[in-house]
Parts: structure tokens; C-alpha cells; sequence
């Protein structure tokens, strides 16, 4: 039986090693994707309800 993989979102080089191999050479750009999205979005929040009364409070 394989250990559980990790809950953070690394990939186990065992586990599927031609997407380590590319992570080693090109980062990991899914991660780095996910970053981007989640600064976007907290920057984005405020502004959605920008001049709006349904804000959530």
C-alpha cells in the first residue's frame, strides 16, 4: 500500500515522476497559477461591492 499523498498540493516525484521532471525544469506552474488566482481574488473582493447595499458584512 502507497502513502496518502500530501494534503499540500506537492506531487510525489514517485508518484508521477514526468510531472516532477517538468516541475524541476519549469517551476510549478499550476501552484503558481493558484497564487496568482488568490491575490486576484482578494484584491477583486472589495471591489465587487463597491457602491452596492447587498455587502456582505
Amino acid at each position: 500500500m502507497q502513502p496518502a499523498a500530501a494534503d499540500n498540493g506537492e506531487t510525489d516525484e514517485l508518484d508521477a515522476p514526468i510531472y516532477a521532471g517538468l516541475v524541476r525544469e519549469l517551476g510549478d506552474v499550476p501552484a503558481d497559477a493558484r497564487h496568482a488566482v488568490q491575490v486576484a481574488l482578494k484584491q477583486a473582493d472589495p471591489a465587487a461591492y463597491f457602491g452596492t447595499s447587498s455587502a456582505p458584512r
